[in-house]
């Protein structure tokens, strides 16, 4: 009787025990589908490297399976890397991608004319398209999220400073 108080409390432990050394538990059972931290950073890593080199994410429809086979894992392994690493959403991770690409752009094109006045004859729509976003309503959504301002309100801050 002893042993099996002994036997359940340690079972227990488990349940509540969800990150123990660098294994991941769920429900006190190691599960196959889960990596080490050093496994899930270089997925994480790879994937990183191919939406930068590659820029995949400017693919409006990209899934995590297209990617996951980009990378060379399977849509569990990614997500789960980009969740415990970036401790992000699969749509967070290739938004925030986008964004930056989008500011990059901006930037790119405000400062090719050095007079401070907006020549690109580019709209908000225009960026989120060339952003890989589908619509400019959404592009204008996770901007505000991430950025706290809107893509016009950093364009405008930008050519501020072309100006001064």
């Amino acid at each position: 009787m002893r042993e099996m108080k002994r036997k359940n409390n340690i079972f227990y432990k488990k349940i509540f025990t969800y990150f123990t050394s660098d294994k991941l538990y769920l429900k006190g059972k190691k599960t196959n589908l889960l990596l080490s931290c050093k496994q899930y950073n270089s997925i994480i890593k790879k994937s990183d490297q191919l939406l930068l080199e590659e820029k995949l994410f400017l693919n409006n429809n990209l899934t995590i399976v297209e990617l996951a086979k980009e990378v060379g894992t399977n849509r569990t392994y990614l997500y789960k890397s980009i969740k415990c690493v970036k401790n992000q959403s699969f749509s967070q991770y290739i938004n925030n991608n986008r964004i930056e690409y989008s500011k990059q752009l901006i930037k790119e094109t405000l400062y090719n004319s050095e007079t401070g006045i907006d020549n690109s004859g580019m709209t908000t729509e225009d960026y989120a398209i060339a952003s890989g976003f589908s619509s400019g309503r959404n592009f204008v959504r996770w901007f505000k999220l991430k950025e706290g301002i809107t893509p016009t309100q950093y364009k405008n801050a930008l050519l501020w400073k072309v100006r001064e």
